[in-house]
């Protein structure tokens, strides 16, 4: 029994240090994207360019927080699955 508690805290454990390596990547390169439509709407004349910016830029910012509730879901149960891990007798 404790050896598969102990296999189940690891898939868990690797999942999430997995998964927190990829919501880092997702959140840095949607974060340039958004400071790089900054710039542009700043620079832009164009008001129909100009509403599709602010509507990506909507999105984005959106999906940041969307990944930043995951990050920290996911730290979280990481957390968990570490803590258990210790608890449990060699």
């Amino acid at each position: 029994m404790a050896d598969e508690l102990r296999r189940e805290l690891m898939q868990s454990k690797n999942y999430c240090t997995d998964r927190l390596a990829e919501l880092k990547t997702e959140l840095n390169r949607l974060q340039e994207e958004g400071t790089s439509l900054k710039a542009e709407l700043e620079g832009s004349t164009d008001s129909k360019a100009a509403g599709l910016i602010r509507r990506r830029r909507m999105y984005l910012s959106r999906r940041v927080g969307e990944l930043k509730t995951e990050r920290s879901a996911r730290t979280e149960e990481l957390q968990k699955a570490n803590e258990q891990l210790k608890a449990l007798p060699r």
